[in-house]
């Protein structure tokens, strides 16, 4: 964690690689999402949306499998993130509209903010500055 803190992404891949084969073998799921969540933000970080994506997807399935919620709202809005960045706009607004349903469902104040914002920012990068208003005053 402190490496990709830090922003050396090189060592901070390699410790998450070595945590998750642990996590693994123990069958501990919540780690073994978290530690896929981190690495897929790595990925990201460093413009590599196609290993970003697998270590979401993996991630997803760890989580959906465990029932926790917290972290499947957390992933949607991390893939949701990494289509924005890619300029797939429809895919990036589908995932943060299952952030925002997740995060309703748990009452996370902080994830539903989260998400109207990031499709306020998706309608707002498409010119769509009177839809993009509209999600970012929503409460």
């Amino acid at each position: 964690m402190i490496y990709h803190v830090q922003g050396d992404y090189s060592k901070a891949k390699d410790s998450y690689e070595k945590v998750l084969h642990i996590f693994e073998k123990l069958n501990e799921k919540h780690n073994i999402t978290n530690v896929l969540n981190n690495l897929g933000n790595i990925y990201r970080l460093q413009g590599d949306y196609e290993n970003a994506m697998t270590a979401y997807e993996r991630a997803m399935k760890s989580a959906i499998e465990s029932g926790d919620k917290k972290n499947i709202s957390a992933l949607s809005g991390n893939t949701g993130v990494a289509y924005y960045e890619r300029g797939e706009f429809a895919k990036a607004i589908e995932y943060f509209n299952k952030q925002h349903e997740t995060a309703l469902e748990l009452g996370d104040k902080h994830g539903i903010a989260s998400a109207m914002g990031s499709i306020g920012s998706v309608h707002s990068d498409q010119g769509e500055n009177s839809k993009a208003m509209e999600y970012f005053n929503r409460k």
